[in-house]
């Protein structure tokens, strides 16, 4: 069986399931409720907190901004990978 993707597709937007929020984060090294904040212009890292532990629900306009944050992050991620291969003959991209 498939597992299900943390994003639903809604129209032309992309949003992600408020119980995906942490698993997400969690799964970008280096993504911390403060870079997360900061990258999808969300004012207070706390409410990254609440979202993730079921506390409180993002409204439309904040999970649009939490999918451009991720989208952000994962950028990063990819640029950052791309530096540190060298391109000898021993090393290997996976």
């Amino acid at each position: 069986m498939k597992p299900s993707s943390p994003f639903l597709v809604v129209g032309m937007k992309v949003w992600i399931e408020p119980g995906k929020i942490k698993v997400l984060r969690t799964s970008i090294p280096g993504l911390s409720q403060q870079k997360l904040a900061d990258l999808a212009g969300i004012k207070f890292r706390q409410y990254i907190g609440r979202w993730e532990n079921g506390h409180h629900v993002p409204t439309a306009e904040n999970m649009e901004k939490l999918a451009i944050g991720f989208a952000k992050a994962l950028a990063e991620l990819k640029q950052r990978d791309d530096c540190n291969v060298t391109g000898g003959e021993n090393d290997k991209r996976i």
